[in-house]
């Protein structure tokens, strides 16, 4: 069986045989990853701002362990059950808060006043998934729902708008709507109860013509995660005497934190290739929020049993991926060098036959 982690498609979790085999079962192991990051590195946004700095707008990444046990034909899998953990992180900000931030990260005054605003969606979750294939138009058009249940062990979910003024990065005003399974900003210790939720993905493929096929998938096409007893925070935070300020308050921080009952939603992920078989070869589409990658990628048969493929992309990106009946591995990335890299994917899928 070769996996489709080569391609985008395989971002929503999917798996895949080759052309020439039949239906059997498999016990499957899965690692995918795709991040983001406009302002700074990869590697920056996660240990700290010590590099270059460029305006942006996002960081977002998702990361899934996946495995568990399939019924593949030469379609793909028919049906699927299994275990997941997953790492969820979607930040999107003003420019201004990306020069507020690198100057409090720096130590270094800020030349003008900032607008800033921060929204974020984060999670960490695990649990059972599952998936059938329904075949319509003589196996022409092919749809395959995949349930996700979660149990969710950290969350991070909020917006902060406010004003920081030129000078000392120490003082800025800002309004805080947040929800936390532990406070990164003001330390309050809520109850460490997990959250619950239910996601939805769907894969659609479509046979065009006798060598084009246009594959579509949308993670978390619906999805809704519940915590009986999150943290929360709802307040306005003025520190040190701001210049300008967006609310107001005669203490440092005024408002109400405390436990209770939080939805969060995830947005959702679409990923498309359109594969033309004759020349082994496709075009590529992956969209989350504000980031946008297009790409071309080719394969090249290297015997009977691997294949190459080689890829570039939008993103600045280039690709090279191998795959053989049990294996695929595909990396792609902005930068030879890891940590500066700040455009990056992984895909590493094992596939074990069962013999039935």
């Amino acid at each position: 069986m070769t996996s489709v982690v080569v391609s985008e498609t395989a971002y929503a979790g999917s798996i895949g045989p080759s052309e020439t085999d039949v239906s059997h079962h498999v016990v499957f192991a899965n690692m995918a990853m795709e991040a983001s990051s406009e302002p700074v590195s990869i590697r920056d946004m996660v240990k700290g701002w010590d590099g270059s700095v460029e305006s942006g707008r996002y960081a977002w990444a998702d990361v899934r362990l996946q495995a568990g046990i399939a019924a593949v034909d030469q379609f793909g899998s028919r049906w699927m059950i299994g275990w997941q953990k997953r790492w969820h992180y979607d930040l999107t900000f003003s420019d201004g808060m990306v020069r507020y931030y690198d100057a409090l990260e720096n130590g270094t005054a800020l030349s003008g006043s900032e607008t800033l605003k921060l929204k974020a969606r984060t999670l960490q979750a695990e649990g059972p998934m599952a998936s059938w294939r329904f075949s319509l138009m003589e196996n022409r058009l092919m749809l395959t729902p995949t349930v996700s249940l979660y149990q969710v062990s950290k969350w991070q979910f909020g917006e902060l708008n406010g004003l920081a003024s030129s000078g000392d990065t120490e003082s800025a005003s800002a309004v805080l709507d947040y929800q936390f399974n532990e406070d990164k900003i003001l330390e309050y210790q809520p109850d460490d109860s997990p959250g619950y939720g239910v996601s939805l993905d769907v894969n659609a493929r479509w046979q065009l013509r006798p060598t084009t096929v246009l594959d579509l998938a949308v993670a978390d096409l619906w999805n809704l995660f519940r915590t009986e007893s999150s943290g929360y925070t709802s307040a306005c935070v003025n520190f040190n005497d701001p210049a300008e300020t967006v609310c107001d308050s005669d203490v440092t921080a005024s408002g109400k934190s405390g436990d209770k009952v939080f939805y969060g939603r995830l947005r959702p992920t679409i990923t498309a290739s359109l594969s033309e078989s004759e020349y082994q070869a496709r075009l590529t589409l992956l969209s989350h929020g504000d980031y946008l990658r297009v790409g071309v990628e080719k394969d090249f048969q290297l015997n009977e049993h691997w294949r190459l493929t080689t890829a570039g992309y939008s993103s600045r990106q280039l690709g090279l991926g191998v795959a053989s009946d049990w294996f695929s591995l595909a990396v792609k990335s902005d930068d030879l060098r890891a940590a500066s890299a700040r455009d990056a994917s992984v895909n590493v899928s094992i596939n074990i036959p069962l013999g039935f």
